[in-house]
């Protein structure tokens, strides 16, 4: 019987699925699945590795797997799959506030990881124009605020941080990104954020 999985990611340019591996034994990190016959999946691979995957992502013909607990003190993981059944891995993330990404966020060259690293708690923004050799940039958050999830477009992030609630970040220098409004209520526990596609409405589960 396989782990038991965290989340989904599906290839834009192919018909391929991710799947992240959320137990830590036996160690599998992602598998990937052919679903050009919907009504019957076929896995194709299994990605392993030690440590807690808890997110996915696919850009292109790469593959980002975020990790929790790993030994070796890497938040996040890079494949390429251009042949999805094969994957090759890549590069990943590590130092200052990268050895855990609970959450991860791709938007252009830009991965954003929702640091657990100890007290860390801030959103780091990495460059992956070269998913081989990621390059930090800068990190955002709220003091002693615990982040969960982000979504960024156009050089605005929303950060949920569980119980202090959500806040918006200016993040379109990535070197230099700023705090916003912070958004606290009662009873916070902000597991994620959205906004509706007019940007008016921000949608939040607890």
């Amino acid at each position: 019987e396989e782990p038991e999985a965290s989340d989904i990611a599906v290839s834009t340019s192919s018909d391929v699925v991710a799947m992240g591996g959320f137990s830590i034994d036996p160690g599998v990190r992602a598998w990937l699945y052919d679903v050009s016959n919907p009504a019957i999946p076929q896995k194709i691979a299994t990605i392993y590795g030690e440590g807690r995957s808890t997110d996915v992502e696919i850009r292109g013909d790469v593959l980002w797997v975020s990790t929790e607990s790993d030994p070796d003190r890497h938040g996040a993981y890079s494949y390429d799959i251009t042949d999805p059944a094969a994957p090759v891995a890549l590069g990943s993330l590590s130092g200052a506030g990268l050895e855990e990404c609970h959450t991860i966020w791709l938007d252009g060259a830009l991965l954003y990881c929702a640091s657990t690293d100890g007290t860390d708690g801030f959103i780091h923004l990495v460059d992956v124009s070269d998913p081989a050799v990621p390059v930090a940039k800068g990190a955002v958050g709220i003091p002693d605020g615990q982040v969960h999830d982000m979504y960024v477009k156009d050089g605005l992030a929303v950060g949920s941080f569980l119980w202090e609630g959500f806040a918006f970040f200016d993040v379109s220098d990535p070197m230099n990104p700023t705090l916003g409004t912070v958004v606290d209520y009662d009873g916070a526990f902000t597991h994620n954020a959205w906004p509706s596609a007019d940007g008016n409405t921000l949608f939040t589960t607890d």
